[in-house]
């Protein structure tokens, strides 16, 4: 990988913010096979509904169809990091981590083997931008030329 953890790491300084990770256009076919690749590769895999535990759906679908009235909320590890999706809607695959879980090289190295695994999965680029900030990705993954990019985000631009 062409990119440093010391190059990047001031994007993960704390700053009571979470960093997203943004795959669009996404389909339900995509939001399908990445809740597959959870289930198969993550560790520690929850799923509550307004905060109450329940099972981890097999269909993608099932989230997205009781999105309007309950809060579905998936959670796993993949190395050390913890990540959360929120469905928020089903023409984008959305997660959150917490940047406290990226604290050294070979964190940033597990971070950027999932992103490279959903990007290869779904044939699509994945971005990590700071919060809501979807438009300004700091570390993109493009799946066609398989290399990472490193933009700072505004954040960081100019400190």
């Amino acid at each position: 990988m062409n990119i440093t953890w010391q190059s990047v790491s001031r994007e993960f300084e704390p700053d009571g913010s979470l960093r997203d990770i943004y795959v669009s256009p996404a389909t339900l076919h995509d939001w399908q096979r990445v809740l597959d690749f959870v289930r198969q590769h993550g560790s520690e895999v929850c799923y509550s509904l307004d905060g109450q535990s329940a099972s981890v759906p097999v269909s993608v679908r099932e989230p997205f169809a009781v999105r309007e009235h309950s809060s579905p909320l998936l959670t796993f590890r993949f190395g050390s990091i913890h990540f959360a999706a929120h469905f928020f809607c089903d023409n984008e695959v959305e997660f959150d981590i917490v940047p406290n879980d990226i604290r050294s090289e070979s964190e940033f190295k597990s971070l950027c083997d999932f992103l490279q695994r959903i990007g290869d999965l779904l044939s699509k680029s994945v971005s990590l931008t700071p919060e809501n900030c979807r438009e300004d990705a700091f570390l993109k993954y493009h799946p066609n030329s398989r290399e990472f990019h490193h933009a700072p985000s505004a954040l960081n631009r100019n400190a």
